[in-house]
């Protein structure tokens, strides 16, 4: 939208500003038999959770004892199906996870998609949970109802208004810091907004959608 603006003040008329993704069959199809190698308790609809981010995560992760603790949650107060995603840098989180949690209910496909198979599996979703990363993107784009952790960077700037996104962050006084520009440099070094944000929060943003 941003890019959008500019063309308008160069005088080009702009007629559509909607994203529209779509998914081929073959990757809906693969996204499912993975679905089925994995595990046979998982049918839709189940959610989506990306607790990770491909570079400098710690400006934009929330901590990953907190994702525990909310998918144990979502297990055991909701009864729900869960799918982790990630790329294969993400794959031991994974396995960390499924350790903690200790449901058949909750799968990780980290490592173990390509892109559009990962497209697919939140294509397939009811609900996706995630920090400012790619997947968010892909989750907004496909209209898919998203929960989105945001630390020290600004929501405002990459996403935008959205109508099925809960934006969950902590408004402190040297948030945002974090911003996409050419010259950032990074600095922080305690990550209180992503760290402040507690699990009942996400929770509770979750029960909104």
């Amino acid at each position: 939208k941003q890019n959008l603006d500019i063309l308008r003040n160069a005088g080009l008329q702009v007629t559509n500003e909607e994203i529209d993704l779509s998914i081929p069959e073959k990757d809906i199809l693969e996204a499912k038999l993975l679905i089925k190698q994995r595990t046979h308790e998982i049918t839709c609809p189940f959610m989506i959770i990306h607790p990770g981010a491909s570079w400098n995560a710690g400006y934009r992760c929330w901590p990953f004892e907190n994702y525990i603790s909310l998918i144990q949650r979502l297990v055991k107060e909701q009864q729900r199906k869960i799918i982790i995603i990630g790329n294969k840098g993400d794959s031991k989180t994974g396995e960390r996870i499924l350790k903690e949690v200790e449901c058949p209910g909750v799968i990780s496909v980290m490592g173990r998609t390509t892109l559009a198979q990962m497209a697919a599996l939140i294509k397939l979703s009811s609900l996706f949970i995630g920090n400012d990363s790619g997947p968010l993107h892909i989750a907004l784009a496909l209209k898919i109802p998203s929960v989105a952790i945001f630390g020290s960077t600004s929501p405002e700037q990459v996403i935008g208004q959205q109508e099925r996104c809960v934006v969950v962050r902590r408004n402190l006084p040297c948030s945002p810091c974090y911003l996409h520009q050419y010259d950032y440099r990074l600095a922080c070094k305690d990550f209180r907004c992503l760290n402040e944000i507690s699990v009942d929060e996400v929770f509770h943003a979750v029960k909104q959608l």
